[in-house]
């Protein structure tokens, strides 16, 4: 895990309660040990598009929405943990299939 260590452990803390039920973890344990390796998922790529637009993927990654917070939460395992607003945005699992590869 590549993110800003300080960011990363507060970002995890701040959303323990909505990650506990996803992870199947307790709320304590994730504060305490954080995310690892298996957390993250290889199936796809996630792509969140914005209201304005603007859209981010990223690889080896999950969201989690808190209406609360109006906010989308994603985690990813190698490019770090973000907050993005949730108002008219529109999260998606985006399956890859190869059609072609040149062999050298």
């Amino acid at each position: 895990m590549h993110p800003v260590p300080r960011l990363a452990q507060q970002l995890v803390t701040e959303w323990a309660e909505d990650l506990a039920p996803v992870l199947g973890r307790s709320v304590e344990e994730i504060q305490q040990k954080g995310l690892g390796a298996a957390d993250f998922p290889s199936n796809g790529s996630l792509h969140i598009k914005l209201m304005d637009g603007s859209f981010v993927q990223f690889e080896h990654a999950f969201h989690v929405v808190n209406a609360r917070k109006f906010a989308i939460a994603v985690f990813t395992e190698h490019c770090g943990y973000h907050v993005f607003p949730f108002h008219e945005a529109e999260v998606s699992r985006i399956q890859r299939e190869v059609l072609f590869v040149q062999a050298f």
